[in-house]
């Protein structure tokens, strides 16, 4: 979480909201369909990357959003966000298609729950 909050400005520039993202998103439940509607409609896909960073408040939503940028063949997005984090001292790996944190906990959450559809 801590480095999708502070690469905020740059993921903006660089997520494409527009083919998929917003979908896997609500089936992934971090969207209310509210929140998809209205971020819908923002003008720009900036605003609209916004919004959705807006959104990231947890841990749990940042690994759906993780999840969901891998099933929407944003990998590099992916990897950005993960060479990020770890200098934090949090270590992502991608795995077979899907991705784990180094502790048992994300592992077991990312790999076995959030899944594209």
């Amino acid at each position: 979480m801590d480095a999708v909050t502070r690469l905020k400005s740059q993921l903006s520039e660089l997520i494409e909201p527009d083919f998929g993202l917003l979908d896997q998103l609500f089936s992934l439940e971090v969207l209310t369909n509210r929140q998809f509607a209205s971020i819908r409609s923002e003008r720009t896909v900036f605003d609209r990357n916004d919004a959705i960073l807006d959104l990231m408040t947890s841990e749990d939503h940042c690994c759906r959003l993780l999840t969901a940028l891998q099933c929407t063949d944003q990998q590099h997005i992916f990897n950005f966000i993960a060479q990020n984090e770890s200098k934090t001292g949090r270590d992502y790996h991608f795995i077979s298609g899907y991705f784990g944190k180094s502790s048992t906990c994300w592992r077991s959450v990312c790999l076995s729950t959030y899944v594209c559809h």
